[in-house]
């Protein structure tokens, strides 16, 4: 039962989104799934630039009670233009709202 619970928090747990990301990239479809009892952040991040990307980081803030409780981060490499990623970053930590805080493209 308290696995159901968590998993159900977790479905529903709040997202934010920042501004001021990089504008190669969109990020799309974010949400909090239960991976084998680890909650991981996911999500699609597709470049839409005319360039390939090297390196792609995609950062979160985790908040639990409107205080920063951790971070969390998933990263590619070799995007091309219109190509997407299905991100994964995965929580050590209880949370119950996650923030995109960075995209940042190279």
């Amino acid at each position: 039962m308290k696995k159901v619970l968590l998993v159900a928090g977790l479905l529903f747990s709040s997202f934010s989104y920042a501004s001021g990301h990089s504008d190669r990239v969109q990020v799309s479809g974010m949400e909090v799934v239960d991976n084998a009892g680890i909650p991981t952040v996911t999500g699609l991040a597709k470049n839409v630039s005319d360039a390939p990307i090297k390196h792609l980081f995609v950062k979160f803030k985790l908040y639990r009670n409107g205080e920063v409780v951790g971070n969390t981060i998933d990263q590619a490499s070799d995007i091309d233009p219109g190509e997407s990623y299905r991100f994964k970053a995965p929580a050590l930590t209880e949370f119950d709202e996650a923030k995109l805080s960075s995209v940042d493209a190279y």
